[in-house]
């Protein structure tokens, strides 16, 4: 018969290891390779639904093409979410893709974007779930942790993501349900309630902070609302809309049959099989003969990078993305040593004939001989006497607002200088008229 001996660990860290023969530390796969029942959710519970996807694959792949562009990582945020995107810009730093002056490391960027998506997602999930940097704590914005509290994220993870793995059966789980039954199973797996290190951890919205629901559920509805939801393992409902269209906290959960397989591959590194990706990217982009290029997530992300290297960047949405082909573009991309010639090709190789060939005939004309022809708005100023037209092109008040004179009688203006040009010519006597 076995006589089974808790010792807290400031304790067991005082005895000397001789004294110690016959303890151990409990194994995390001892605790947590079996079953680990959750009650089913209420059907109140499961209202409005958000299923998990590998979307976060096509920001990763927005996320470096705007790193090297120059573009801003934040005009991302309100079509993919801040929290989404801050994490997954830490999760690239930490799987080597960016390096740490926040640039892509080109081969190892390359070979991220060239994955199959299944392969490619199960790369993120492994560095997250085995970081022993990132620290979810610290991206909770109602908790407040003192630099003495002593936490090992990793640890603390792996935990959750190992019950998680071997929650039953297919459907709805409630939130709360998952919450008691690891408040039963491990009372203390983020803090020993016992302890005066209680307090290091408060939620600066509830004072209350010795209580569960305000410190450790708070975690784990960061957990999965979170990371768990952002690569695509678990779909999560809410119970209802709020009547201003926001979002209520999730109430209920599931581990979709992919998250499954990534969860075993991760935590008890089962073979990932039988794993079909959500999207083929095997379809070429929209290209007009205006030069917008459209793409969906069916495009390859190594050709999305690409085209949102040497685009403007019209419209960015979850599942379409919009560029535009312009001289200023293409002169970027020459500025940053980018072929014109080799991204030419590269569309021609996923067009074919639906490319347009006047399009291509002017990309080429122009990586010739640069801009042939400028489009830019102005006015239209025409008068009856040529000599006034003298007198505004010789004016230091009005010549600088003149983009260019078309004949003796007519003047293109800048924008906004009309009321300059218009201040000359009563100068002169001369009322001018306006027409839309």
């Amino acid at each position: 018969m076995k006589t089974f001996v808790y010792v807290p660990d400031d304790l067991f860290a005082l005895f000397p290891k001789q004294d110690l023969e016959g303890f151990s530390e409990p194994a995390l796969s001892d605790a947590t390779d079996r079953p680990f029942l959750v009650r089913p959710a209420a059907p109140r519970e499961v209202k409005s639904i958000q299923l998990g996807t590998d979307a976060i694959l096509d920001l990763a792949c927005l996320i470096l093409a705007a790193i090297r562009t120059g573009n801003d990582i934040e005009s991302l945020y309100p079509v993919y979410g801040e929290g989404k995107t801050i994490f997954l810009v830490r999760l690239l730093r930490m799987a080597g893709i960016i390096n740490e002056d926040n640039l892509p490391v080109t081969e190892v960027a390359q070979l991220f974007l060239q994955k199959e998506r299944t392969s490619a997602l199960l790369q993120l999930v492994q560095v997250w779930v085995e970081s022993a940097i990132f620290n979810e704590l610290s991206e909770i914005p109602e908790l407040t942790v003192d630099k003495l509290f002593r936490f090992d994220p990793h640890a603390t993870r792996r935990q959750i993501i190992s019950a998680l793995s071997n929650t039953q059966g297919t459907g709805w789980l409630s939130f709360q349900g998952f919450s008691a039954a690891i408040r039963q199973e491990w009372p203390e797996f983020l803090r020993d309630q016992s302890e005066n290190t209680a307090w290091l951890i408060r939620n600066s919205v509830h004072s209350a902070f010795r209580d569960w629901e305000n410190i450790e559920a708070v975690y784990l509805r960061y957990l999965l609302n979170g990371p768990c939801f952002w690569l695509g393992l678990v779909d999560i409902s809410a119970p209802a809309r709020t009547q201003d269209g926001g979002e209520q906290d999730i109430s209920a959960f599931r581990v979709n049959w992919y998250g499954r397989k990534v969860l075993a591959a991760v935590t008890r590194r089962e073979p990932l099989t039988g794993v079909r990706p959500s999207a083929v990217e095997k379809q070429p982009p929209s290209v007009t003969i205006d030069g917008r290029i459209m793409v969906g997530r069916a495009v390859s992300r190594i050709l999305r990078y690409h085209i949102a290297r040497f685009c403007e960047w019209e419209k960015i949405q979850p599942d379409r993305w919009q560029f535009r082909i312009t001289p200023l573009s293409l002169r970027k991309a020459k500025n940053a040593s980018l072929k014109v010639r080799a991204f030419l090709n590269m569309l021609k190789r996923a067009c074919g004939n639906a490319l347009p060939g006047s399009l291509t005939d002017a990309i080429t004309q122009w990586d010739q001989s640069d801009t042939q022809a400028t489009m830019f708005e102005a006015t239209v100023l025409t008068v009856t006497n040529p000599d006034w037209v003298v007198t505004l092109l010789n004016s230091k008040d009005s010549s600088k607002w003149i983009e260019r004179q078309l004949n003796a009688n007519t003047l293109l203006i800048k924008p906004k200088g009309e009321d300059a040009v218009r201040r000359v010519l009563i100068e002169i006597g001369v009322l001018t008229d306006k027409q839309m």
